[in-house]
C-alpha cells in the first residue's frame, strides 16, 4: 500500500481492500568498500557439502553422496546479508544481498547494522594468516537500499478470488497495474504485465482516454 501511495494515486475503499492483504519480504541491495580478494563470495544459503558435490561430479559420484547435499539451505530470514560478491578485479566494492521476515517490520537502519556486523567477520584475505580483519565502517558502505521484494497474496485470498478480484480492477479510475503480482518477482514477469494490460485493454501503446488524458499504468 505504501508503494502506491507514494506513487500519488488517489486510492479508493476498493482498491485498499484488494491491496491491503499484499505480503512482501524485506529486501535490501548494497555496495561495500572491502578488504577480500578479488572473486571471493560469500553465499549463506549454501550447504557446506555443496563445493564437495562440485568436487565429486568432477571426479565421479561415488556411494557416499547423498540426495540432500545437492539441495541449496536457505537460512531463516533476519535481515543480514545472505550473499556477497566481488566481481571487479580493478575495484574493492562488492555487492551484497540481504533478506528480511516475511511482512516483517525492520528498518533500513537495522538491516545496514546487520550487514556491517556480518562482513566485518570476513572482512580480510582468507589465504593470508597474518591478514587481520577490517570492521566495515558506514564509510566502507557506499550504498544500501531497501526493497519490497515478491509482493503476493496468501493463501487465504487466493482461496477467495482476489486474483480475480484485482483483474478487476484494471482500468478502475483510468489506473492499470503491472508489476510482479501478477506473476513472479523478476523482470520477466512485470514485462509480460504490462504487456497483457497494453494487448487487453489498449489498441495503442500510449493509450488515451475519451476526454484526451493519458490513463495512469502503474509499474
Amino acid at each position: 500500500m505504501h508503494a502506491l501511495a507514494a506513487a500519488n494515486l488517489d486510492i479508493d475503499r476498493e482498491e485498499k481492500k484488494i491491496f491491503a492483504p499484499v505480503g512482501i519480504i524485506k529486501y535490501w541491495s548494497g555496495a561495500v568498500a572491502v578488504n577480500t580478494p578479488y572473486g571471493d563470495i560469500f553465499a549463506g544459503f549454501l550447504r557446506t557439502t555443496f563445493f564437495s558435490i562440485v568436487d565429486k561430479i568432477m571426479r565421479g559420484l561415488g556411494d557416499n553422496t547423498t540426495f540432500g547435499e545437492y539441495i541449496p539451505w536457505l537460512p531463516k530470514a533476519g535481515g543480514e546479508p545472505v550473499a556477497y560478491l566481488r566481481i571487479h578485479e580493478k575495484s574493492n566494492i562488492a555487492t551484497s544481498w540481504s533478506w528480511g521476515k516475511y511482512k516483517g517490520d525492520q528498518t533500513l537502519a537495522e538491516a545496514k547494522i546487520l550487514l556491517k556486523e556480518t562482513i566485518s567477520r570476513f572482512n580480510k584475505d582468507p589465504e593470508d594468516p597474518n591478514d587481520k580483519r577490517i570492521p566495515i565502517t558506514d564509510a566502507q558502505v557506499k550504498d544500501f537500499r531497501g526493497w519490497d521484494y515478491f509482493p503476493h497474496f496468501d493463501r487465504h485470498e487466493l482461496e477467495h478470488g482476489f486474483y480475480a478480484k484485482f483483474n478487476a480492477l484494471q482500468g478502475h479510475k483510468n489506473t492499470y497495474y503491472a508489476s510482479g503480482l501478477n506473476g513472479f518477482e523478476t523482470v520477466e514477469f512485470a514485462i509480460r504485465a504490462g504487456q497483457d494490460v497494453v494487448d487487453t485493454y489498449f489498441d495503442s501503446v500510449y493509450p488515451l482516454d475519451s476526454n484526451g488524458a493519458q490513463y495512469n499504468i502503474e509499474l
